[in-house]
C-alpha cells in the first residue's frame, strides 16, 4: 500500500505527517499546513529530520494553527529552490517571507 498524498500545483507531496514526526534525512519541498488544509508555510531542505523541529517559524505555524506536514522529494537543490519559490508564490503563506 502506497503512503497518501496530495497533488498541488502539480507536484505529489506525500502526507500528511504530523509536525511533530521523527523524520528521515531526505531532501525536498514541504508544506505546513492547518488540519483544514490550508497553507501556512512552504519550504525547502536539504535535511527534513534537522530542519524541521529545529525551524525558526515554528512560533508562526503555532499561531497560525498549523499541524501537518506534505513532503516532495527532490534531491536537486536548484530545483528544490526553483519549485520553492512557486509554490510560495503560488500559495501566499502566512509564515516567511516572499
Amino acid at each position: 500500500m502506497s503512503e497518501p498524498s496530495i497533488t498541488y500545483e502539480g507536484y505529489v507531496f506525500n502526507g500528511p505527517f504530523s509536525i511533530n514526526t521523527d523524520f528521515n534525512t531526505v531532501a525536498g519541498i514541504y508544506l505546513i499546513t492547518t488540519s483544514q488544509g490550508t497553507i501556512v508555510d512552504v519550504g525547502e531542505t536539504e535535511n527534513l529530520k534537522e530542519r524541521v523541529p529545529n525551524h525558526e517559524r515554528r512560533n508562526c505555524w503555532s499561531r497560525n494553527n498549523a499541524v501537518n506536514l506534505y513532503f516532495h522529494h527532490e534531491t536537486s537543490q536548484q530545483q528544490r529552490l526553483v519549485k520553492e519559490k512557486f509554490l510560495r508564490t503560488k500559495s501566499n503563506p502566512a509564515c516567511g517571507v516572499q
